[in-house]
């Protein structure tokens, strides 16, 4: 079984029971993640990382022989690289020029919103050299450190 969730940095719910209950099938989560936004206080690489760090703790915990309910199979975080042309309003609608910080829609996030143009592993810095500059977020050595069965650091 397949599911886009955003359930916030603790816990992804009650959905481990419920596809459980329901589809007795394992579970991947096809979209996951964070932006690195936080709306008044700007960029945010900390809490994006923090938030993948506790999602991936509860896919390990749901996995099969550990405590939860045993149907976890894994995760993909969304998404690769910041895009910069994705929200729709205010000034900067859809230019791919501008990196956007207007909030999108309000989720289960740190600030509370979801800045669709910031959810990348990747930035684009500046956005001088974009769309061909990659720069690394904290989030890429956390990743890192999760899949190699490391615990990932806290601030």
């Amino acid at each position: 079984y397949g599911a886009n969730t955003y359930s916030g940095a603790y816990s992804m719910g009650s959905i481990w029971q419920e596809v459980k209950r329901i589809y007795d099938r394992p579970l991947l989560f096809t979209e996951m993640g964070c932006d690195a936004y936080a709306e008044g206080k700007g960029a945010d690489e900390y809490a994006q990382a923090d938030y993948f760090r506790l999602n991936w703790k509860d896919i390990e915990l749901n996995a099969a022989g550990n405590p939860g309910e045993g149907n976890a199979i894994g995760g993909v975080l969304f998404e690769w690289m910041d895009e910069w042309w994705k929200t729709l309003k205010g000034d900067a609608w859809g230019d791919p020029f501008i990196h956007n910080t207007q909030g999108d829609f309000r989720g289960p996030f740190p600030d509370s919103w979801a800045h669709e143009e910031w959810f990348g592993i990747f930035g684009q810095g500046n956005g001088s050299q974009s769309p061909f500059l990659r720069e690394p977020r904290r989030v890429y050595e956390v990743i890192q450190k999760c899949w190699r069965g490391k615990e990932a650091g806290q601030r």
